[in-house]
């Protein structure tokens, strides 16, 4: 949009010319054809080619002034729209407004997709799931490679529809496998990423193997999205074992940290804490933990990014469960989930139900965590997230064992998805 723009602009010189002599030449011949005919018998002036000179610069005049204006709106487009994008990336106030459709409709593909992105970190989930649709439908029968890949990712991301994990991931890899074999940019690299995290809906082990896979064919040029990947295969070995050792000093020293652009080392540095502050919690490091959460919460704060904000008092909370600080624990999960209800961040809620019904576990509250478990098992299968079905299912199992009331339906599930997916919950 920006280059098109540009490229109008620079060529004025040369095209105007053209536009004012062919408007002069046609004013010419049909004033002259108008004449040798006596048309409506006027009294036809013979300096008339003078006199056209000023009616053939309206129509070259109008044109340059549309061709100007666009370069300005498509700029004032432009800058409206990296704004937006860099409030939803920082998670700071909200500031800027939301895109007009026909806005939308005038940026580039790959930038309507990031604005779609961009809406759903900004909590407006209906409006991006419109675009997306819009998108998907318009481009996924494209004879272009990369049109149809961004349209499959347009469609994984849609976190209104109850698609299981299963169905974002087959989205996703069809994404994938449209661009695979094209340029490494940044589109490239967003959808390779995405891939590789939905590919969790194979189970583990499997999703490790894949992502070891593309890990392996990408040269040391790329090493930000080698580290990335990487951080990403720890953090499902961690899953996938309790004690599993992290060497997170020999991990640091993997970073250059000034080769990276502000979101590259944002999105690196929600990797890497997320990968941490997991491994702290279950060695019981946490003192570590509390201060790492606390130092967040504190950074967001000044930076003013209160979108982060919830996912640490989701980590106190946790945290407090641990230090058996039962009752902050569960004023700052309910706290949490009072605000995902009222912002209809289903999944949010989930997370925040599960958290609830282990706090409740660990009190010795086996009735309340049952109940919590319970309704935190039917939205998870409503919208098909077997982590969060698998969390449920262990502490209502658990919780119904502690009651004498042991349940053999629910245990065969839990197994049968444990078995399936390679990962157990725990009560952490």
């Amino acid at each position: 949009m920006e280059d098109s723009s540009r490229w109008l602009s620079a060529t004025m010189i040369l095209w105007l010319p053209v536009i004012y002599l062919t408007t002069y030449l046609g004013f010419f011949e049909a004033f002259e054809l108008a004449k040798s005919r006596q048309l409506f018998s006027l009294d036809y002036p013979e300096n008339y080619p003078v006199m056209l000179i000023i009616p053939a610069m309206i129509p070259t005049i109008f044109t340059a002034y549309t061709v100007i204006n666009k370069k300005r709106m498509m700029f004032n487009l432009i800058i409206k729209f990296n704004a937006f994008h860099e409030e939803a990336e920082s998670g700071g106030p909200v500031k800027q407004g939301l895109l007009t459709d026909s806005e939308f409709d005038k940026l580039p593909l790959e930038d309507k997709y990031q604005y779609c992105v961009d809406l759903k970190m900004r909590g407006e989930y209906g409006i991006s799931s419109r675009l997306r649709e819009k998108i998907y439908s318009r481009f996924v029968h494209s004879k272009n490679p990369r049109e149809r890949a961004i349209a499959y990712m347009a469609r994984s991301g849609d976190s209104t529809t109850k698609m299981s994990d299963k169905e974002e991931f087959e989205y996703s890899k069809l994404a994938f496998e449209e661009i695979k074999d094209g340029i490494k940019d940044r589109i490239y690299f967003k959808i390779m990423y995405v891939y590789c995290s939905d590919s969790k809906a194979l189970g583990y082990k499997q999703s490790i193997n894949l992502i070891e896979e593309i890990e392996s064919e990408l040269s040391t040029e790329f090493d930000y999205w080698k580290l990335r990947l990487h951080i990403l295969k720890l953090r499902r070995y961690s899953r996938m074992d309790p004690n599993f050792v992290v060497d997170f000093d020999q991990l640091e020293s993997q970073m250059n940290l000034h080769k990276y652009n502000t979101e590259e080392l944002r999105q690196l540095e929600a990797s890497f804490s997320g990968l941490k502050k997991e491994i702290l919690l279950r060695q019981d490091r946490l003192d570590e933990f509390e201060e790492l959460t606390l130092n967040k919460m504190y950074l967001s704060k000044w930076t003013g990014n209160t979108g982060a904000l919830s996912s640490r008092r989701n980590d106190l909370g946790r945290v407090y469960r641990k230090q058996k600080k039962f009752d902050k624990s569960l004023e700052i999960l309910n706290q949490n989930l009072s605000l995902h209800v009222q912002n209809k961040k289903v999944r949010s809620q989930m997370t925040s139900i599960v958290n609830i019904a282990k706090t409740y576990f660990a009190m010795g509250d086996f009735e309340k965590s049952l109940e919590a478990s319970e309704k935190s098992l039917k939205m998870s299968e409503e919208f098909s997230r077997y982590h969060s079905q698998i969390e449920s299912l262990t502490i209502m199992v658990k919780s119904l064992g502690k009651l004498g009331l042991e349940n053999q339906e629910k245990k065969a599930e839990l197994e049968e998805l444990i078995s399936l997916h390679g990962i157990e919950a725990s009560l952490d």
